[in-house]
């Protein structure tokens, strides 16, 4: 089975959200094996198998010393082109005694964090190691997810994004409609600017449920809470990361439906 970016990217996405009913912005964790550069000169029979070929995963490009790329091809290689299986390259023999640079990825055992039992799901179907990070690529330059990590981190950390999720075909409400929904139940709890402070744990039972046509779950409070936040509605009271405390403003109790 021959995999696209996009249908690697799309298969990471569905399988996050349905598997975990992921919102928008959970984030998760996948290690995608250590990166590795080898710089190595071709046999003379052209195939070449790189230190770590029992556990590799995941071809990163070959270069010639000097520099130029070579081409990656499923069949037989010309001069300047190369194939790989499982860790072996092959490089046509007019390139025999040349120097070239491998970048690749060995697997490890932590990369079934992606995250727990979904690894095995993703490698269902023909999906591979490989698939996976160039999905995971892939959805990055979509938007799908955010990174902060390096592409050459061993381990990377994955936010999902509300395009994502919606690609994925998960439904939820946005930033800007979690932001109305928590301002309603902080002015239908006290609608008077500044008399009361509100701790998020005490607001998820009047927050949860559907409103409107949304669905808003327990993920969704902090971050339409921090939208409103931005927006002038709330104002941060409590420096408590775990269950931060909000006071309503004038501009949030005009803005509450």
């Amino acid at each position: 089975m021959s995999n696209t970016p996009l249908s690697s990217a799309q298969r990471v996405l569905s399988l996050f959200v349905s598997t975990y009913a992921a919102r928008p912005w959970r984030s998760f964790v996948v290690c995608l094996g250590k990166p590795i550069t080898e710089n190595l000169t071709v046999p003379t029979d052209g195939k070449l198998a790189v230190g770590n070929s029992p556990t590799w995963s995941w071809d990163g490009g070959v270069s010639y010393a000097a520099g130029s790329a070579l081409t990656a091809v499923t069949g037989a290689p010309a001069v300047g082109q190369y194939a790989i299986s499982a860790g072996l390259y092959s490089f046509n023999v007019g390139d025999a005694l040349a120097k070239v640079k491998i970048n690749y990825r060995f697997a490890t055992l932590e990369q079934t964090n992606f995250p727990g039992a979904l690894q095995a799901a993703f490698l269902a179907d023909g999906f591979a190691l490989s698939d996976l990070i160039n999905g995971l690529a892939y959805a990055v330059t979509e938007g799908w997810l955010s990174t902060n990590s390096a592409p050459a981190d061993d381990v990377q950390t994955f936010t999902l994004e509300q395009p994502g999720f919606a690609e994925a075909g998960g439904t939820a409400p946005t930033l800007a409609e979690s932001g109305q929904q928590i301002v309603n139940v902080c002015a239908a709890l006290n609608a008077t600017p500044g008399a009361a402070r509100f701790a998020a744990s005490g607001l998820v039972g009047g927050f949860v449920g559907t409103v409107g046509g949304n669905t808003f779950a327990e993920e969704d409070l902090l971050p339409g809470a921090y939208y409103a936040v931005a927006q002038g509605w709330l104002r941060p009271t409590g420096n408590k990361w775990s269950d931060p405390v909000f006071a309503l403003t004038a501009a949030g109790a005009a803005a509450a439906a």
